[in-house]
């Protein structure tokens, strides 16, 4: 059987993310709807949105049903894919949470850490392998489009693709507001 489309989109632009504070779990508004489609949104007909349950993905997503209202789209909100809890880094400027080495390394979170009072990496991994398997039947039957944060989108990278070296984490990237299209069970 042929494989549907899996687009993924991280949501819009926040101030906050703007203003370079850690954002987590907290419910913080988009501030700009700039999207950038790559044509992929408007060759659709059916479409399952898998979607964090944040106020910055839902409203992503309102935005998508009202400028793409040829298109019928089933939307599922899951709080398997919130974006990773930050625990005491959330609603704190990034450059002051940066300066600790026991999280940080040249300015980038070391992933396998566990932020104080934040979700260990194994929990995270297993919250978002939930949903996975749910989005993968749904693509079975029509085109999906995962709707979330950046570190959501990349630990479904690791669990569909089955990946435990997380020295690649920071590699793989995804902007603000564009729809792309993953190559997840393509031969």
């Amino acid at each position: 059987m042929e494989m549907k489309k899996w687009l993924s989109m991280r949501h819009f632009l926040t101030e906050q993310y703007r203003n370079n504070i850690y954002m987590g779990q907290k419910q913080y508004p988009i501030c700009n709807t700039e999207i950038i489609t790559h044509g992929l949104l408007e060759t659709l007909e059916n479409c399952t949105i898998f979607a964090s349950s944040l106020k910055r993905s839902v409203q992503t997503v309102e935005f998508i049903i009202k400028k793409f209202e040829t298109v019928t789209f089933n939307v599922k909100y899951l709080d398997a894919l919130v974006e990773r809890g930050l625990g005491d880094f959330e609603g704190k400027p990034k450059e002051l949470i940066r300066r600790d080495p026991e999280f940080f390394v040249n300015g980038k979170f070391i992933v396998t850490k566990t932020p104080p009072h934040g979700e260990s990496l194994a929990d995270f991994r297993k919250r978002v392998e939930s949903a996975v398997g749910e989005i993968m039947a749904a693509r079975c039957l029509q085109d999906v489009l995962v709707v979330s944060h950046l570190q959501t989108l990349r630990m479904i990278r690791f669990c569909v693709n089955n990946l435990h070296n997380y020295d690649v984490w920071h590699n793989i990237n995804y902007l603000h507001g564009e729809v792309v299209e993953e190559d997840y069970g393509k031969k």
